[in-house]
C-alpha cells in the first residue's frame, strides 16, 4: 500500500497486524487506523466511519475488530482535524474526500475485493455522501445519521456546533444542501440497515427517511429494528449485527 506512513499500534494476535497509517487527502495529511491479515487473499476491504467528532466517538480497535476476518482488511480513517490528521472537520463537506482517497488506495491495490462501508453515529453522513463520488459492494448503516437536516432537528444540543462548521439550515440551505446525500445522485449499493428503537442519540427516523429514499428509487434494503437497544448495542445484539453485515457482503 502506498502510506506515507505505518505505525504499529499495541496489539497483538496470532494473525493479524494493527498499524495506524498516514495517507493524503486533498492537500492534507490524514490518519487512519487499520487491521489486516498476515495472509494475501483478501477479499473484503471494510471502511468503518465513525461517529462523533474529535475525542468522542474517535475510531477503536476494539469496534474495527467486530468486522475483522482471515480474509478482510478493516479501517477507520480519522477525519481531517482529529487525532493527528492536518485540516479540519468539515462534517461531510470536503472531509469526505478522507473516506474517497482511502477507497481509491484499496480498489488500487486489490482490485477484486469487495468495498463495504460501515457507517455508524455521524458515520452516515460520510457514507451517504461518499456514494456520490464512488461505488462500493455494500452499505451497513448502523444506528447511523441519513439526513443533515434531521441531525440538526433532533440535536437541539449540537445546534451550536452544527451552526459553527455548517451555518444554519435557513440562513445557509446551499451548505445543508450539499450536505444533504439524497438531494444529489448516488451510486446505491446493497443496503443494510440496523437501529435501536430506543437510540436518543441519533433518532430512529433517521432509518425511516433513508428507507422512504430507498422505496422511492425502487432499490432494495434490508432493515432490522433492535428492540430495545439504544445508541451502543448490547453484547447479543453485536453478535447478531455482526452476523447480518456478513450476510449482506455475501449474498
Amino acid at each position: 500500500m502506498n502510506f506515507l506512513s505505518e505505525k504499529q499500534y499495541p496489539f497483538e494476535h496470532r494473525k493479524w497486524n494493527a498499524h495506524e497509517v498516514s495517507y493524503y487527502s486533498d492537500e492534507y495529511i490524514v490518519r487512519a487506523l487499520m487491521v489486516s491479515p498476515n495472509a494475501d487473499d483478501i477479499k473484503n476491504i471494510n471502511i468503518y466511519l465513525r461517529g462523533g467528532k474529535g475525542q468522542v466517538g474517535r475510531v477503536r480497535l476494539g469496534r474495527l475488530l467486530q468486522f475483522m476476518r482471515d480474509d478482510s482488511i478493516v479501517v477507520g480513517p480519522y477525519y481531517r482535524g482529529s487525532n493527528g490528521s492536518e485540516g479540519m472537520d468539515e462534517l461531510a463537506g470536503a472531509d469526505i474526500e478522507d473516506v474517497v482517497a482511502l477507497i481509491k488506495m484499496f480498489r488500487h491495490h486489490y482490485p477484486d475485493a469487495r468495498i463495504n462501508l460501515i457507517a455508524f453515529s455521524r458515520g452516515g453522513l460520510q457514507a451517504m455522501n461518499t456514494l456520490r463520488h464512488e461505488k462500493v459492494h455494500s452499505l451497513l448503516m448502523l444506528n447511523a445519521v441519513s439526513s443533515i437536516y434531521q441531525m440538526y432537528e433532533e440535536r437541539v444540543d449540537l445546534r451550536g456546533m452544527m451552526r459553527r462548521m455548517v451555518g444554519h439550515p435557513k440562513k445557509d440551505p446551499e451548505s445543508y444542501d450539499a450536505r444533504e446525500a439524497f438531494l444529489h445522485d448516488i451510486h446505491l449499493p446493497k443496503m443494510l440497515i440496523i437501529h435501536g428503537s430506543i437510540d436518543r442519540l441519533v433518532d430512529i427516523e433517521n432509518a425511516r427517511i433513508l428507507i422512504d429514499y430507498l422505496q422511492y428509487k425502487n432499490h432494495p434494503y434490508d432493515y432490522f429494528e433492535f428492540e430495545g437497544e439504544r445508541h451502543a448495542l448490547t453484547p447479543p445484539s453485536v453478535k447478531r449485527m455482526k452476523n447480518l453485515f456478513w450476510r449482506n457482503v455475501e449474498e
